[in-house]
């Protein structure tokens, strides 16, 4: 017996075959299956152009197309990007999918809300992406973390995004060749008062404060202050007449004070050797760069326990170079060559 009607109205289907019941409509027309308990709208699963829909009260609800699309709420599932087969939910009230691990106390959602595009926990919305003005928010702090967390826990004052690792950790800002990196600092007056920015260009890093750049590093690591184009390790610029540079030290011990230290380097120091120069510089009437007074030293005995140094201070006069003052051990001497003074 290949079907059997009980005296319940159950229908008992018996077949090898593994197609054992075939609805079939000759003329190419939409194949319905009816269920019905006796509500205003039938249910009903039907095939339409190779189409498998599902239609709970009377109203369409999933439709799998021949292409192998999903569509909830659409007749017409199909992607913006790309041909891969997907998955779409469509709706006028926040369409999206709910992710529900059980043992969680709330859901996982993702939806469409307005042309927001948002991810929640709850009713909580943890990331949010704004199309129009490509505008991505979080409802908290964001954390990267690569491999294994390290253990730190930020600093609140700069914990809105942490890039966290047991290993090396860091960030890159990938940049045009002839193109700028920058970090900006901003405030509500502001959306640049402050910059980090490296220029490719010419491969100088800059600093920029109250939205003017104050220091420059250039390609050979030369520091400038108040300049663009430093001209020596450190190259300050500045248009005060006073203080532009103080060295202060703060430890109340009597023998403390501020160093400033001129320090030759050598592993083989010989008589004759310069230890350390300032000089005095400006302008002639010409324009040309001279040094008009100056004072250096030079080493005289480099011999453990029996060291001798001297120091002489000169300048110009009268064009000319002249050495007006050295001191060397027990030794002062004044204008050694006579010259006029």
């Amino acid at each position: 017996t290949a079907i059997t009607i009980d005296s319940s109205e159950r229908v008992t289907i018996d077949s090898a075959d593994e197609k054992p019941f075939i609805v079939h409509h000759s003329d190419g027309e939409i194949v319905r299956l009816g269920m019905n308990n006796n509500a205003t709208n039938a249910n009903e699963i039907a095939f339409d152009s190779s189409d498998f829909i599902v239609k709970p009260g009377g109203y369409e609800k999933l439709r799998i197309t021949s292409a192998g699309n999903v569509g909830i709420g659409t007749a017409s599932p199909s992607p913006d990007y790309g041909s891969d087969n997907i998955l779409e939910i469509a709706g006028s009230t926040n369409p999206g999918l709910v992710i529900n691990d059980t043992g969680q106390a709330s859901k996982y959602g993702i939806h469409a809300v307005s042309a927001d595009f948002v991810m929640m926990y709850g009713t909580t919305v943890f990331l949010r992406y704004k199309p129009g003005d490509s505008q991505l928010t979080s409802h908290d702090n964001v954390r990267i973390i690569t491999g294994t967390a390290s253990g730190v826990t930020p600093n609140t004052l700069a914990d809105k995004l942490f890039i966290d690792g047991n290993g090396n950790s860091g960030m890159t800002i990938g940049s045009g060749t002839s193109n700028v990196g920058q970090i900006l600092f901003a405030d509500s007056g502001d959306n640049d008062i402050g910059s980090v920015a490296y220029n490719h260009s010419d491969n100088s890093m800059r600093f920029a404060v109250n939205a003017a750049e104050r220091m420059r590093i250039d390609s050979s690591g030369n520091v400038g202050i108040g300049t663009s184009s430093p001209t020596a390790q450190l190259h300050i610029v500045g248009s005060d007449t006073s203080d532009q540079v103080i060295i202060e030290n703060t430890d109340t011990g009597t023998s403390s004070a501020p160093d400033l230290v001129l320090y030759r380097n050598t592993a083989s120091p010989a008589v004759g050797d310069d230890l350390g120069r300032i000089e005095f510089r400006s302008r002639t009437s010409t324009g040309a760069l001279n040094n008009y007074a100056y004072m250096y030293s030079i080493l005289n005995d480099p011999t453990n326990g029996s060291e001798d140094g001297q120091l002489f201070l000169g300048g110009l006069i009268n064009g000319a170079d002249r050495s007006w003052l050295s001191l060397k051990g027990d030794e002062v001497v004044v204008n050694d060559s006579s010259n006029d003074m």
